[in-house]
């Protein structure tokens, strides 16, 4: 995936995430049951073939010792968190729910900001990631 925003070293994860966030549907993003690890797990099975495909590895073993999957699932959760910090801070400084009918199906829009199922989907995804970053008492 490439983001023409930005040119230099990253995380692919934060790719993954930006895409999840920006482009999913509420057919594809249920609030209740998180599919997220099984687009992961797509992501990160293709990735590796690739990088054995233009010999940056010389096997799936290989390329999965380069960014193992629990390595690349943590980087995915810190990327969404910190573009949750975006979204809550900036983006929905002034949102209100007529926008998300006024916005729906509007191509200029991230789904995040023109679909209520996906925003709440957007919310409970960053509650449980802070969650499993939360310090035990």
């Amino acid at each position: 995936m490439i983001d023409f925003q930005w040119t230099g070293q990253g995380l692919c994860a934060t790719d993954v995430a930006y895409c999840l966030a920006a482009s999913g549907s509420s057919e594809i993003l249920p609030i209740k049951d998180d599919f997220v690890p099984t687009y992961l797990h797509f992501y990160y099975d293709h990735l590796t073939k690739s990088l054995v495909k233009y010999k940056v590895a010389t096997s799936i073993d290989t390329a999965a010792s380069i960014v193992p999957f629990l390595t690349f699932q943590k980087q995915y959760e810190n990327a969404f968190l910190d573009l949750a910090r975006i979204v809550v801070a900036d983006h929905w400084k002034s949102i209100r729910p007529e926008n998300f009918r006024e916005r729906k199906g509007k191509m200029s829009y991230n789904a995040y900001n023109k679909s209520l199922p996906v925003a709440l989907w957007f919310i409970a995804r960053t509650i449980d990631y802070l969650e499993r970053f939360a310090i035990p008492k």
